[in-house]
């Protein structure tokens, strides 16, 4: 079983399009936390109106939180070993959830990342990032990740396990370096070692408005 988090802010038409790649998955072996920061109604009013699956939740907090602390209470509602954040504004693969299964099931590492694809606001591939099947020790890995061998969809699309990670997942004021998918993945490998999965089963979204771009969540 694994936890999906979506952490959201203003962009309900993306977060439309991430929703509904979760509820295409070819396995239910996942429960979803939506963790609503907006300061606008768009997304309350549209998740108000629909009848969620019993393993779909939707929070909207009381007041915003901004893009670390939203992440942060994100990632504190796991209560599963594996837990991945999924940004508002990407897309899973229908098998994301099945393949990464595969592998996480069998791994005792702290981190597993996934192969992923960059697309643009259209939806059109704009690179591919393949990993080779690797299992890496503490230092090992450490070591990799420094030197950015194996990349990730920015804070998305890798699975930290939360006995391993529980310092890190812990709900804080994180510093700016949470943004960075290099601060969550080098503490995860420095406490447990990493693995990989040799599928690409994800797309980050490049567009002026995302992460990855340097856009606000």
């Amino acid at each position: 079983m694994i936890t999906i988090v979506i952490p959201t802010y203003n962009r309900l038409e993306f977060l439309i399009e991430a929703y509904e790649s979760v509820l295409q998955q070819d396995s239910d072996k996942y429960v979803l936390f939506i963790v609503d920061d907006s300061t606008n109604d768009e997304t309350y009013n549209y998740f108000s109106k629909i009848k969620l699956d019993p393993k779909i939740f939707y929070f909207r907090n009381k007041k915003n939180l901004g893009i670390v602390e939203n992440i942060s209470y994100a990632f504190s509602m796991s209560k599963t070993k594996w837990v991945t954040m999924m940004s508002d504004d990407d897309m899973m693969d229908t098998n994301f959830v099945s393949e990464s299964l595969k592998v996480l099931d069998n791994s005792s590492k702290a981190i597993v990342i996934s192969s992923f694809r960059d697309i643009d606001e259209n939806d059109n591939v704009l690179e591919v990032y393949m990993h080779k099947k690797v299992s890496f020790n503490n230092t090992e890995a450490f070591v990799e990740l420094f030197y950015n061998n194996y990349p990730t969809a920015g804070v998305s699309g890798f699975f930290l396990n939360t006995e391993l990670c529980k310092d890190i997942l812990q709900l804080k004021n994180y510093p700016n370096a949470l943004l960075s998918d290099s601060y969550l993945c080098l503490s995860a490998a420095k406490v447990g070692g990493m693995e990989t999965i040799d599928k690409v089963i994800y797309s980050r979204r490049k567009w002026s408005g995302s992460l990855s771009s340097g856009g606000r969540s």
